[in-house]
Order: C-alpha cells, then structure tokens, then sequence
C-alpha cells in the first residue's frame, strides 16, 4: 500500500469505530456525521427491502445497549480513488433493554470521500453457524 492507502485506510477504520461508539452513547450527530444522507441499508428487513438514513437512525438510537462487546474480524478494505469498500465479519454481545443479544454478521460498507469520508451503503448477512466471541 502507498502511504495515501495507508492514512485512508486508517480513517476508515477509525470512523468504523466510531460509528459503533455513536450507537453506544448514543449520539445522534455524530451518527449523522458518519451517515450520508442517501445512504441506504441492505439486510434485516422483510422481502429485502431497503432502510434509509431515517429509519436505520431512528431504530439504532431507540434501542440503545446498555452494554455492548464487538469485534471486527476478517477487515479487507479496497480503495477506488474516493470511494472505499470494507469487507468484514462483526461479531458482538449486548444488553439491550435488560435481555442479552449477540451475533455476527457478515458486513459490506460502502465509503464515499466528499468533505470527508461517509458511509454511503451497508449490507449484512448474518453469518451462519458462527460463535460471537468479541475481543473487547
């Protein structure tokens, strides 16, 4: 990698990081910041359809973990010029609303570089028989 696929690289895992802390403070602007305003959301709902930034804010800062552990694995970023691509599988553990969850899914994040970095899209596929085993 040449040092701009480095320090790129290194954005975007930190604003991954961040977009997970966002979701745990919650913190509705910094989520904002990370989120582009067209950015769409693959995976979850019924009959494939799509969430957009609205729907996909509004459900992750109502039910907010009370404590949250999450690994990112398996991390293979590739740059097009401005936009960035992250393969990875996330493993996590939460509490949310007194009952425990965990899972891991398989993701697909799309960055677009503007003023900055943005996710522009996300797709996730549940993984099937995996064990979540967060490193933190």
């Amino acid at each position: 990698m040449t040092d701009a696929s480095d320090q790129i690289e290194l954005e975007i895992t930190r604003l991954e990081r961040e977009w997970i802390e966002a979701i745990r403070r919650p913190d509705a602007p910094a989520l904002a910041h990370i989120v582009a305003d067209d950015c769409l959301f693959a995976g979850g709902l019924p009959e494939g359809q799509l969430a957009d930034k609205r729907l996909y804010s509004e459900d992750t800062l109502r039910s907010v973990p009370e404590e949250v552990a999450y690994s990112y694995e398996r991390v293979r970023l590739r740059i097009y010029q401005q936009t960035a691509i992250v393969n990875s599988i996330f493993k996590f553990q939460a509490v949310v609303a007194g009952t425990e969850a965990s899972g891991a899914y398989l993701l697909t994040d799309v960055w677009k570089r503007g003023e900055g970095w943005q996710v522009v899209m996300r797709h996730s596929s549940p993984l099937v028989n995996a064990s979540p085993e967060p490193d933190q």
